[in-house]
């Protein structure tokens, strides 16, 4: 709960006062909660503040809306300013973000490529998501979609379900783990409105046509 979480936070912040605190929160079984807040309370990294010194003077794109979620780049961005001025460190999540982020206005930022170098940007951008823009390449050739349905209070639409990660890909280059299985998993079912399925089911480890139910 969130005294327990306050506690083990106040422990991490000052673990080397606390070492018998610490032996104690992992005889509890929350060893992977301490360490997070111990790497919480550690202060910045000596790079952070430089990465987002780059973005200040960086034009940056207008918030775009995928699905239901709203992407703003300058409210993130000053968020982890804010987060950063503050004394906090960024987890390792927010720090790949922030480097995407970095990457992403790079044409904006001057003798950027000697920076990225420095920074060692490149080591930190993920390679290209080629599965999932192959898999959304070949669903466009579907013409004929399934009907939305009703489950509960819920409804799916493969279609919307569709543009969506599409949408996404355009901006981010990239599908989770997550979205790339359940785009697979609803292309086997228009598989054969798709060319070339078949060829590229290997290649882009598609599972097997779904053959409709007559």
């Amino acid at each position: 709960d969130r005294q327990l979480e306050a506690l083990i936070s106040m422990a991490g912040r000052y673990h080397e006062q606390l070492p018998e605190a610490e032996s104690m929160i992992r005889d509890m079984g929350y060893g992977a909660m301490f360490d997070a807040m111990k790497e919480k309370a550690q202060p910045p990294r000596e790079e952070t503040p430089r990465k987002l010194a780059l973005l200040e003077t960086v034009t940056f794109a207008e918030p775009r809306q995928v699905g239901k979620r709203v992407y703003d780049d300058q409210k993130f961005y000053l968020s982890l300013k804010q987060q950063v001025e503050s004394g906090n460190r960024l987890s390792d999540n927010q720090l790949t973000y922030l480097d995407r982020l970095v990457m992403k206005y790079g044409d904006q930022i001057e003798n950027f490529e000697d920076v990225a170098k420095e920074l060692k940007l490149e080591q930190s951008a993920e390679a290209p998501d080629e599965t999932s823009g192959g898999v959304l390449e070949l669903m466009g050739a579907i013409t004929t979609w399934a009907e939305p349905t009703q489950r509960g209070k819920r409804t799916w639409d493969d279609h919307e379900f569709y543009q969506s990660l599409k949408s996404q890909f355009q901006t981010k280059k990239r599908l989770s783990d997550r979205q790339l299985a359940a785009l697979k998993k609803m292309a086997a079912r228009y598989a054969d409105q798709m060319p070339g399925y078949e060829e590229k089911q290997e290649a882009l480890k598609l599972p097997p046509p779904k053959v409709k139910k007559k």
